[in-house]
């Protein structure tokens, strides 16, 4: 039986498993909705030492209080949707799946499935309906090392807002060095 070991090195920064807030709010919805565990994938784009997660999906499984069993010809349909949709199978690197109200850790039965993930890497993502979560990253090679992932969620203003924020910091910030008309001042009545 192979075993990992987390990387446990000082100098080593973790990687960012980051999700766009539509992305985050998604998984979370399907956690809550889901009375049972449940399971799902997600697609990743590396960016540098960091990993975007575009989107997360789930695909039709047996689930129960403490198991999710997913169908590897539902798994297969799915990659090859990919593939006629012209995306790269091969970005469905995010395993992720709910305890439901116990803890987000990885069990042993959790780092079993790990084990027997046919690719070279992958990211795996444990969550429950209190919002807690742990993320890992795994290289799957002839010998196997796993890493905690930092998470962060992505957030951006809505159009309306980043266009008033750019109005405001144009009249009103004057910034050393840099030509800018002078900024507009409030009317106030005494």
């Amino acid at each position: 039986m192979m075993t990992t070991r987390p990387v446990a090195n000082a100098y080593m920064k973790a990687p960012w498993l980051i999700f766009p807030l539509p992305v985050w709010q998604k998984l979370h919805a399907y956690v809550q909705a889901c009375p049972v565990e449940i399971n799902g994938f997600g697609l990743l784009d590396k960016i540098g030492d960091d990993y975007l997660v575009t989107d997360v999906v789930i695909l039709e499984q047996t689930a129960g209080p403490s198991h999710v069993d997913n169908d590897p010809e539902v798994v297969a349909a799915y990659m090859t949707q990919l593939l006629q949709q012209g995306d790269d199978p091969s970005r469905m690197r995010l395993q992720w799946h709910s305890h439901v109200n116990m803890g987000a850790y990885f069990s042993p039965t959790d780092v079993n499935n790990i084990n027997r993930y046919p690719g070279t890497w992958m990211a795996s993502m444990v969550l429950n309906k209190r919002g807690d979560y742990e993320a890992r990253l795994d290289i799957l090679g002839d010998f196997r090392v796993n890493a905690p992932l930092q998470v962060a969620v992505r957030t951006s203003p809505e159009p309306g807002v980043a266009e008033q924020a750019r109005r405001e910091v144009h009249d009103l910030v004057r910034t050393e060095g840099v030509f800018r008309r002078k900024p507009v001042t409030p009317n106030v009545h005494q």
